[in-house]
C-alpha cells in the first residue's frame, strides 16, 4: 500500500496530460532565509485547462557536510497548494543514521509529517537543530542532535525530514494558489463559492482582483452563515473595497453573520485599517444586553478607538447597570464614566457606583 503512494519511479505525465513550466523563486529555511532558490514548478492541467496538481523535483537534504548523500525526489501539491506526496526516482530509497534505508514504517511516518503544516519543524531554523551533544536524534547526514519532538522527525533523519518539511511548506503554497486562480474567469471564482473546500481560496481570489458586486455579496454572506471559520478570510476580502462600498457592504455582512462570530467580528474591527462607518450601530441594531463579557469588553474597545457611541448605544449599555451581572455592569461603569452622559445617565451612574462602591 505505502508503495503505491510513495511510488518509486517518475511519471511520464506529458503523454497524458498536459503540462505548463512555471519558473519560480522560493525562500527554503534550510537554505539561506534571504535568498531565494530559483527552480521549475510544473502544473499539470486537465482538459479545461484548469489545475489538477502540480510538482516539482527537489534535492532531498539541505546539508553542508560532504558525508551528506543527496537525492533527487519529486514533491507533489494539489491545486490549491496543499501538499499531497514524494515520489522516489526508481531505485532510491531515503537513508538515515548509520546508512539504514527508510523502513516502510518510517515512509508512513515522514508523509504524516511532510502533511501537518504546523509541524513542530516549521518554528526551528537549521542551526537551532544541532547541538555537540549526541543522542538519539542524530542524522546520517549531520551527526548532530535535534532539541524537538520525536513525533517531528524520523529518527535519524532529522535533516532529511527538516529539509522536505521546508519544501512542501514554504512560498511554493501561496505561488501555487495563484497560478491556479489565474486559471479562473471572475464568474468560475464566484462559482467556486458553493463548491465545498474551495470557497476559502475563491474569496481570496475574488479580493486579490478587488471583485465585487451585490451578488457576490450576498453569496459571500451565505457562506459565512454555513462555514464560521472563513470569517477573517471574508472580513481580508471586504478590507478590499472602496470606501463607499465597504460601508454597504460591512453592515450587511454583520447583519448575516451567526452569533458564533461577533467575537471575531469585534476584533477584526478594532485591528482593521477602514474606517467603519459612523451609523454602523444603529443600522445593525445589536442587541447589547444578549452580548457575552467577552463581546461587550471588545464592543467598548471598538467605542474607544474606531466609532464614536451613539445615543441608541449609550442607552443600552445604561441599563446594563440594572442588570445582576455584575461582571458586565462594572466593565460598562468605568467605560461611562469617561463619557458624556444626559442627566438621568449621570444619576443611574452614580446609583451603581454607591451600590457597588466597596467592588468597584
Amino acid at each position: 500500500m505505502l508503495l503505491s503512494v510513495l511510488v518509486l519511479w517518475y511519471h511520464d505525465f506529458k503523454a497524458v496530460q498536459k503540462t505548463k513550466t512555471h519558473a519560480v523563486n522560493i525562500i527554503h529555511k534550510g537554505i539561506s532565509l534571504t535568498q531565494p532558490v530559483n527552480t521549475v514548478l510544473v502544473e499539470v492541467k486537465d482538459a479545461k485547462n484548469h489545475a489538477l496538481s502540480y510538482y516539482m523535483d527537489v534535492e532531498s537534504v539541505t546539508c553542508g557536510d560532504s558525508q551528506c548523500r543527496v537525492d533527487r525526489v519529486r514533491m507533489y501539491w494539489d491545486d490549491l497548494g496543499r501538499f499531497n506526496r514524494i515520489e522516489l526516482p526508481h531505485g532510491v530509497h531515503l537513508e538515515k543514521a548509520q546508512g539504514l534505508q527508510f523502513s516502510t514504517a518510517d515512509y508512513l511516518k515522514l508523509e504524516m509529517i511532510l502533511k501537518d503544516e504546523n509541524s513542530g519543524l516549521k518554528d526551528f531554523y537549521k542551526h537551532e537543530l544541532v547541538s555537540t551533544v549526541g543522542g538519539e536524534g542524530v542524522d546520517a547526514l549531520s551527526g548532530a542532535t535535534v532539541f524537538i519532538e520525536k513525533s517531528a522527525y524520523v529518527e535519524g533523519a532529522v535533516w532529511t525530514c527538516y529539509t522536505l518539511w521546508h519544501w512542501a511548506h514554504n512560498d511554493i503554497n501561496d505561488i501555487i494558489r495563484i497560478i491556479t486562480g489565474d486559471d479562473y474567469s471572475n464568474l468560475a471564482l464566484e462559482q467556486l463559492l458553493e463548491q465545498e473546500g474551495y470557497q476559502k481560496f475563491a474569496i481570496e481570489q475574488l479580493s486579490r482582483r478587488h471583485v465585487y458586486n451585490e451578488g457576490l455579496l450576498n453569496a459571500i454572506i451565505e457562506v459565512n452563515q454555513v462555514r464560521p471559520e472563513l470569517l477573517r478570510t471574508s472580513l481580508a476580502y471586504l478590507e478590499t473595497l472602496p470606501k463607499q462600498d465597504f460601508d454597504t457592504a460591512i453592515k450587511r455582512f454583520y447583519q448575516g453573520l451567526p452569533e458564533c462570530n461577533h467575537l471575531e467580528f469585534f476584533k477584526s474591527m478594532i485591528q482593521s485599517e477602514q474606517v467603519y462607518p459612523a451609523d454602523f450601530f444603529s443600522v445593525v441594531k445589536i442587541k447589547v444586553s444578549d452580548l457575552s463579557f467577552q463581546e461587550i469588553h471588545l464592543l467598548l474597545e471598538v467605542f474607544r478607538s474606531k466609532i464614536e457611541i451613539d445615543s441608541v448605544a449609550m442607552e443600552q449599555l445604561v441599563q446594563l447597570l440594572h442588570q445582576n451581572d455584575f461582571l458586565k455592569a462594572r466593565e460598562v461603569y468605568y467605560f461611562l464614566k469617561t463619557q458624556d452622559l444626559t442627566e438621568n445617565q449621570g444619576k443611574v451612574l452614580l446609583a451603581f457606583y454607591e451600590a457597588n462602591k466597596t467592588r468597584l
